[in-house]
């Protein structure tokens, strides 16, 4: 019964142990799925912020080349006639005013993506979240039905015990009467 014990107890110790090295494993994989999607999201935002960097000091070259052709037509308006200067400058304040609102709608779409991705990151947060929550639930649920067996393993035995003991000590009581009998026969 001893050694019986001690098999049941090993045994119980593997499988504990097991299960807690497939939990860890578990663990290990959502923590690792985690980092890929953050990671990913964290290069789709640097892509974006590259991008919205790279418009804008586009654009601001071109403001400033815009700028610089303004000053030329202002000399040129001097050496020239006033209207045709006029009329210059005109066309290259549309220009930049074009430039400026190209600038401005460009900005607006990258900030417009930038929030499509945090809220993007945010579900897959959320969408994360919500099955870690379920995993270990179900864990909880398993090691509940898991412990719930091992107590009716335990009372089996008990049972099986107490059955053993009874039947002995009826055996020795029975043999207890036989010899009162003998005894009392002699």
């Amino acid at each position: 019964e001893r050694l019986e014990k001690e098999r049941l107890a090993a045994e119980a110790a593997k499988e504990a142990k097991q299960a807690e090295l497939e939990r860890l494993e578990r663990e290990r994989l959502l923590a690792e799925q985690r980092w890929k999607e953050e990671e990913e999201v964290r290069l789709e935002v640097q892509r974006l912020e590259k991008e919205r960097l790279a418009a804008e000091a586009a654009k601001e070259a071109e403001l400033q080349r815009l700028a610089q052709e303004r000053l030329l037509a202002e000399q040129r308006r001097k050496e020239e006639e006033e209207e045709a200067a006029r009329l210059e400058a005109e066309r290259l304040e549309k220009e930049r005013l074009k430039a400026e609102a190209e600038k401005e709608a460009e900005l607006q779409r990258l900030e417009q993506e930038r929030i499509l991705a945090e809220r993007k990151r945010k579900e897959k947060k959320a969408a994360r979240l919500e099955a870690e929550r379920l995993e270990k639930e179900r864990l909880a649920a398993e090691a509940a039905k898991e412990a719930k067996q091992a107590e009716l393993e335990r009372l089996e035995r008990e049972r099986l015990l107490a059955e053993q003991r009874w039947k002995e000590e009826e055996e020795v009581r029975l043999e207890v009467q036989r010899l009162e009998k003998e005894r009392l026969a002699a």
